[in-house]
């Protein structure tokens, strides 16, 4: 049976940052029969960041074939490269989406300000190989989402924590320091983690963006690998 829980801190301009977890998501059935068909998913791509090999493999997937983003300058990465979205993708995001629309009808509408319904057209996936694999921490804040976007993630594998941390709004960075992360250390007290178990759905909406930048810590002791898919409507 679906548990929902729901954390929130309102912001100084009057919206909600919001974080939601929805245990037992997907059932022992679904979780071994989703977790093998990522796991059958062979032609990873990997890319350099900043000079450096990404630390994880990944694949993006969008329903019009479109590149991650189209105003970027250069168009040939090929892990921004849209692939063929497969049924079991498309069967598992439509229950995500219904889960997403039961949540705002009962729990978000006229509640929290700022929290915006997607329409999920898109999905990301990262492969994270053992602990040695992670994500830096930065914003979901491209664009291609648009204003205070909805993220909905699900995991399969090892547990890892998803950790936010409380940043200076993203909103006043000029567009050449958008890579530059401000940590609002006088809010420490607001940072959060949550450990992503598999076949639970987690989400992050409103002005959670702005006010806090998200990444997973690298663990050498971390042996196993986690699968973690990320839906989101993708506006551009």
């Amino acid at each position: 049976m679906n548990k929902t829980s729901i954390l929130s801190h309102t912001e100084v301009d009057g919206t909600s940052s919001v974080f939601i977890t929805v245990d037992n998501f997907l059932d022992s059935n679904e979780i071994n029969y989703y977790h093998n068909e990522v796991n059958n998913i062979s032609d990873w791509k990997n890319g350099y960041f900043h000079s450096g090999r990404t630390p994880r493999l990944q694949k993006w997937y969008h329903d019009d074939n479109k590149y991650f983003a189209n105003y970027w300058n250069n168009q040939t990465h090929e892990r921004w490269m849209s692939n063929h979205t497969d049924d079991w993708m498309v069967k598992l995001r439509n229950k995500v989406q219904l889960m997403v629309d039961n949540i705002f009808t009962e729990n978000i509408n006229d509640h929290y300000m700022g929290c915006n319904k997607p329409q999920l057209n898109s999905t990301l996936i990262n492969y994270y190989r053992d602990g040695n694999d992670y994500i830096k921490y930065h914003h979901d804040d491209e664009k291609i989402f648009g204003d205070n976007p909805t993220v909905c993630i699900l995991t399969f594998g090892v547990e890892r924590e998803l950790r936010f941390k409380r940043t200076i709004n993203s909103s006043n960075k000029e567009m050449h320091k958008r890579f530059s992360i401000s940590m609002n250390d006088e809010e420490n007290e607001l940072n959060k983690g949550f450990i992503l178990k598999p076949g639970s759905l987690f989400i992050m909406m409103g002005s959670v963006q702005k006010y806090y930048c998200h990444g997973i810590d690298k663990d050498s002791s971390i042996t196993d690998s986690r699968y973690s898919l990320t839906f989101r409507e993708h506006k551009n």
